[in-house]
């Protein structure tokens, strides 16, 4: 009997431990997850972010011609952009050299003459 009841004690702290385990895991877990949530920033808070800082960089650089300064400002595709895919297409083409911007926009010109 003494031996009975003792393993019935034993089996009751098992799951009483093993249930203060997994709470205190479950714990854990969570902190870690709200303390690394607040502490980064999402990608696309951080892509708007560069991007309209990008901007504002070249609207302010008095090294750039006026006209492409005018251009940015008032262009859609460029400081008035809200879609984030396009802001990378942007930021993508702005990449490019003048020679290759040339090649793409000679491109775009030839193809539009053919399908007409």
């Amino acid at each position: 009997m003494y031996h009975g009841a003792m393993n019935n004690t034993l089996i009751s702290y098992q799951e009483q431990i093993t249930s203060l385990v997994e709470s205190l895991v479950e714990d854990v877990t969570k902190e870690t997850i709200d303390t690394i949530s607040a502490q980064a920033t999402p990608l696309s808070t951080y892509l708007c972010n560069s991007y309209k800082e990008r901007m504002l960089e070249l609207l302010d650089d008095q090294n750039v011609p006026l006209y492409l300064r005018e251009h940015y400002a008032e262009s859609p595709h460029f400081y008035g952009n809200q879609s984030e895919s396009s802001m990378i297409d942007t930021m993508q083409w702005m990449s490019y050299s003048d020679e290759t911007k040339k090649h793409i926009l000679d491109q775009e010109l030839e193809d539009m003459t053919i399908e007409e």
